[in-house]
């Protein structure tokens, strides 16, 4: 509500100086009213103004009143008779798409959603609205762009990840799906046994470079991901990178899963002895190798 007023108070700001002044004085008590809760009050002066058909900021405040009102029906309504009148005002045009959203009407989203970003481009947030509206009309790869532009904004945001790792599962791209699910906390969309047949997969190709992009990913938020740690240290022993196997071996064998191969388990804990070897500590190392062993 706080940013509504701020945008209702600024294109009333814009608009006022050229209207009667009495029109102007009933339009500035309208927004007072609107301030305080009095929406009643707001629309009676909105109505006594000379011809509010045909003023947008009429039309604009009317449909502010109603939505803070819980009117939504009216709200949409005039938000569509101010936008007639004058098409760049850009919270109407958002404010008219969540209304399309609600009715499903997904189309006509994205037409007021493209409006917005064309009058106020750094509003980044209407990418991530946006999104759900091309997702549900299949466009995938548009609803992966948008949702992509919103997170060079906001790389945290684990809510918009998920939705753009389901956009990638839907646009059949599933190892990038898994790596937002990975990183948004959605564990329930993994499917280890699918992820190592993919990772092997690119592995086949020789691609070494994306692979270890995946599976840095994917492990650093996912430390389940037993066969995951498997390949990415194969890749280190074949170049001799020790340093970075003995920064993970420890979290991957603590976190390794009950129903991952034994011989991916026992790969991890004879690294661990090896490591253990070139650390002098023989004792350690022979009780690592005992359990790969068992």
């Amino acid at each position: 509500k706080k940013i509504d007023l701020q945008n209702a108070g600024h294109y009333t700001v814009t608009r006022i100086y050229g209207l009667p002044e009495d029109d102007g004085t009933k339009l500035r008590k309208a927004y007072c009213h609107i301030l305080i809760g009095e929406y009643d009050n707001s629309i009676t002066q909105i109505t006594r103004t000379s011809n509010p058909k045909k003023e947008p900021l009429c039309m604009y405040l009317l449909a502010v009143a109603y939505e803070h009102k819980g009117d939504h029906s009216k709200a949409y309504q005039f938000y569509n008779l101010a936008l007639q009148l004058d098409n760049d005002i850009a919270d109407a045009h958002k404010k008219r798409a969540i209304y399309e959203q609600e009715l499903k009407q997904w189309d006509r989203s994205v037409q007021d959603l493209t409006e917005v970003l064309r009058l106020t481009p750094d509003a980044y947030v209407i990418y991530k609205i946006r999104g759900t509206s091309y997702f549900y009309l299949d466009r995938f790869t548009n609803a992966i762009s948008d949702y992509s532009k919103y997170l060079e904004h906001d790389s945290t945001n684990k809510e918009v990840i998920s939705y753009r790792g389901v956009a990638y599962k839907s646009n059949k791209e599933r190892l990038k799906a898994y790596v937002d699910f990975a990183q948004s906390d959605t564990r329930h969309m993994l499917d280890f046994n699918d992820m190592n047949h993919l990772i092997d997969s690119v592995l086949n190709k020789g691609d070494t470079i994306q692979v270890m992009d995946v599976l840095n990913k994917i492990t650093e938020n996912c430390p389940y991901f037993t066969e995951g740690f498997v390949s990415k240290f194969r890749i280190h022993l074949e170049r001799e990178e020790w340093d970075l196997i003995q920064k993970d071996i420890a979290r991957a064998i603590r976190n390794s899963r009950m129903d991952a191969p034994k011989s991916d388990h026992a790969y991890l804990l004879t690294l661990q002895a090896m490591h253990y070897v070139r650390q002098k500590h023989q004792d350690d190392a022979l009780k690592a190798f005992d359990e790969a062993i068992r």
